[in-house]
């Protein structure tokens, strides 16, 4: 509504400048890069046994937190 009055008749490109200004003037945009360790389970089988074995290996988990 503020552009709709300001210009009454306009396309985006014509205003594009002044939205990015508005928006950066409203919002601060932060981003938090997270690692956690993870758990997972692998099992294996030994081939000539046949015997399965389990076990918990830990792997990387990353999270972007955009706030």
């Amino acid at each position: 509504s503020y552009l709709s009055a300001k210009y009454h008749v306009y396309f985006r490109e014509q205003v594009q400048d002044e939205l990015r200004e508005i928006f950066e003037a409203q919002y601060e945009l932060t981003l938090t890069e997270e690692v956690e360790i993870r758990y997972r389970t692998e099992t294996s089988t030994d081939p000539e046994t046949g015997e399965t074995t389990t076990e918990e290996v830990p792997y990387e988990y990353y999270i972007l937190n955009v706030t």
